[in-house]
């Protein structure tokens, strides 16, 4: 009888045993993860974008650099100068920020199939705290949308925002805050000096009585108001060259100007300004201008121009 009890104690332990061995690690969690309590696929998994503090990226032909100081203004790199307009960065860091949530192309193993071989064309966020991550940008999908990977995340393609493809390749020329003309009308405006490059130059001034005069002639105020009617729906359309080399200017024939005008006005506080802007030679719809004392060649629509270049070529 002592036999038998023993041998079902025997039993009972090895059932016991049995029991532990397969309840331990031996069945996958139900919710994906492994025993160390990480996600199955977690070569999947990338990292989230921080607050960026530097902005590099390269669209296979030109490379820019950008830094934020500690008032949170971006600056181009290789001149901190320059008149960025932030809103352009802050988007590209948006869209960026939305590459986090993007899924692997199922199935895409090969990058040289998506032309992400060369790597020529990438993006790269510094933090604050010096995280970084790099995207490499390939040949574009049918949406024409970047194929991308990244850094952080080896053996993996995605499909980049459809944006950035147009935020990558904008020249830094077009990332430019550009000026804006004052606003000028008779009440405003004391002077008008124009000069043209076939020898027309003349003077306006307004009298105390509000008559315009031209030397000792009075001139009637409708040409006047056709040209400041003009300027103020004037606005400069690209920048096309800042702190352009010896000879740019030449080029742009703004050497010898078609019009040079400079227009005397006082401002919303009572203060008097002067605006001159000079108009060079024809690029497609617009014509090269400098304005005031800025060397930067913009462009100004030419169907803004009309009555200036007329005044210029014929006088008044």
């Amino acid at each position: 009888m002592k036999k038998y009890r023993r041998i079902s104690l025997l039993a009972l332990c090895l059932i016991l045993l049995l029991t532990t061995l397969f309840g331990c690690g031996g069945k996958a969690s139900q919710d994906g993860t492994n025993d160390s309590g990480s996600p199955s696929d977690r070569e999947n998994t990338a990292a989230p974008i921080t607050t960026s503090d530097t902005l590099s990226y390269s669209n296979g032909s030109t490379t820019l650099h950008f830094t934020c100081d500690e008032s949170g203004t971006w600056h181009w790199r290789d001149d901190p100068a320059f008149p960025l307009d932030q809103s352009y960065i802050l988007n590209i860091l948006d869209t960026v920020k939305t590459m986090a949530a993007a899924q692997p192309i199922p199935d895409a193993t090969d990058p040289a199939a998506y032309g992400l071989d060369a790597k020529d064309k990438y993006l790269t966020t510094t933090g604050k705290n010096g995280e970084k991550v790099t995207f490499y940008f390939g040949s574009t999908a049918e949406s024409g949308a970047y194929y991308m990977m990244r850094d952080d995340v080896e053996g993996k393609i995605y499909e980049a925002p459809a944006a950035l493809t147009a935020q990558l390749n904008r020249a830094i020329f077009d990332m430019m805050v550009l000026p804006k003309f004052p606003a000028l009308s008779v009440e405003n405006v004391r002077s008008i000096a124009v000069q043209g490059a076939g020898g027309v130059s003349f003077m306006l001034e307004k009298q105390t009585d509000n008559t315009w005069h031209s030397g000792d002639a009075v001139v009637d105020e409708k040409s006047i108001l056709s040209l400041l009617t003009e300027m103020s729906a004037m606005s400069v359309s690209s920048a096309i060259d800042y702190r352009p080399s010896a000879g740019v200017t030449g080029l742009c024939g703004l050497d010898t100007p078609a019009a040079v005008l400079s227009i005397t006005y006082v401002n919303t506080v009572n203060v008097e300004n002067t605006l001159t802007l000079q108009i060079g030679g024809v690029r497609g719809e617009g014509h090269y201008a400098l304005i005031n004392d800025d060397t930067t060649i913009y462009l100004i629509p030419s169907s803004q121009l009309t009555q200036l270049l007329t005044l210029a070529e014929q006088g008044i």
